[in-house]
């Protein structure tokens, strides 16, 4: 499997590949999106307010992260 490059951080790279192993997300022409057993995992985290302060802050932050601007933090390489 073609993983996209995230990041030269190995540990973001190594929860990228586990995700896609799990399912959690898809690889779709170079880009990723959550699945639905991603979004099964993600419902069942706020259901039992598991990881709030995370959750918060991916929302906000997933909210101005452009594919704009995650072409230029990864100069372009996904």
């Amino acid at each position: 499997m073609d993983l996209p490059l995230v990041s030269t951080d190995t540990a973001t790279y190594k929860a990228v590949e586990i995700a896609l192993a799990k399912k959690l997300l898809d690889l779709e022409s170079g880009r990723l999106h959550i699945s639905d057993a991603g979004m099964k995992l993600y419902h069942l985290l706020l259901e039992n307010d598991i990881m709030p302060k995370e959750i918060s802050f991916l929302e906000n932050v997933g909210k101005k992260l452009t594919d704009k601007k995650v072409k230029e933090i990864t100069e372009g390489l996904i």
